[in-house]
């Protein structure tokens, strides 16, 4: 694929909005939520925001962004889903009690349990495509990638997605279990705490995730 077709780019476009909006559920304003891009293109605002989420803004935002691409957070997922489904019913819960020495480890399996047979396809895959997304846009915004590097990525995203998800609903549990399971302070309230953004991301007219033409009946 030749990534600096105008013609592909133009047919990419959309998924860079759609797909980095859910980055900003928590975002005190509706401002990037709808047009998360608008922060991606701008180095000084991407600063302000990488600052505001702890993150270092001398450090690349893409520097393990093969890592995401190729395997993600979505393997340890489905390992622990796959782990859970091997065992009997009754045997899960005393299974997963049984890890005292590692809570990081038990909440996952925690949430990998809970979300068992509820899940679509993609599984949490959405939390690793949303991040590549955000990664490769914030990478060139600031230097470390060049254009056909992230439209290279871009791509990838949109031939995964394609074979993840059917519709934008299971893309955003997919990512908002993602966020569970990845929760830093062990959190499973994440649904609750944003219900309102997550509604509007998937009702609104204007949402990025209602114009890309791959959920389009």
């Amino acid at each position: 694929m030749n990534y600096d077709d105008r013609k592909i780019r133009a047919k990419l476009q959309p998924y860079i909005n759609a797909l980095a909006s859910p980055l900003f559920i928590e975002s005190t304003s509706d401002y990037y939520l709808i047009q998360p891009e608008l922060i991606l293109n701008h180095a000084k605002d991407l600063g302000k925001l990488l600052d505001s989420w702890g993150l270092d803004t001398d450090d690349d935002p893409a520097d393990n962004i093969d890592w995401f691409v190729e395997e993600g957070h979505r393997a340890s997922f489905r390992h622990n889903c796959n782990t859970l489904a091997r065992m009997k019913e009754s045997e899960r819960n005393p299974f997963i009690a049984s890890i005292k020495d590692d809570a990081l480890a038990r909440h996952k399996l925690e949430i990998a349990h809970q979300y068992l047979q509820r899940m679509p396809s993609g599984g949490i895959a959405a939390f690793d495509y949303s991040w590549i997304v955000f990664k490769c846009c914030a990478g060139f915004t600031l230097g470390y990638l060049t254009e056909s590097d992230k439209w290279r990525y871009i791509a990838q995203v949109y031939d995964m997605l394609e074979k993840s998800y059917s519709n934008s609903h299971d893309y955003m549990l997919g990512f908002a279990v993602g966020c569970i399971y990845n929760s830093s302070n062990l959190s499973s309230d994440y649904v609750r705490r944003n219900k309102a953004a997550i509604h509007k991301l998937l009702s609104s007219k204007q949402s990025p995730l209602n114009r890309v033409d791959i959920w389009r009946s």
